[in-house]
């Protein structure tokens, strides 16, 4: 395999595949260095998403996945935002008690 000579930055691949930037870098998070998604660093904390030829492939299979199913946004909430209360059932918890709660995910 052939070193990575360039990447794409998520500017130019939503230019590439006529999409809305902002909903591609939220769609991409759970996209891997694997996948070919990297983070690029510039001067202080400046940072910007970037795609290999790979993770330009990928990350047009997930467009292709979420406008298939548009829901699945909905089961996937941000990492940081907060859990929907909807998806959360509580175990074990009693104001008055010591135990610690439990928090199960469901519906993932």
């Amino acid at each position: 395999m052939a070193a990575i000579s360039y990447v794409f930055t998520i500017g130019r691949v939503a230019e590439m595949l006529g999409e809305n930037e902002d909903w591609l870098q939220e769609i991409s998070i759970e996209m891997d260095p694997e996948d070919g998604r990297l983070t690029v660093w510039g001067t202080g904390e400046e940072t910007i998403t970037a795609f290999t030829d790979l993770g330009v492939e990928n990350l047009a299979q997930l467009v292709k996945n979420y406008k298939a199913d548009p829901g699945l946004m909905a089961r996937y909430p941000r990492p940081d935002g907060p859990i929907p209360q909807a998806r959360l059932t509580w175990y074990g918890f009693r104001p008055s008690s010591h135990r610690t709660s439990t928090a199960v995910l469901t519906g993932w």
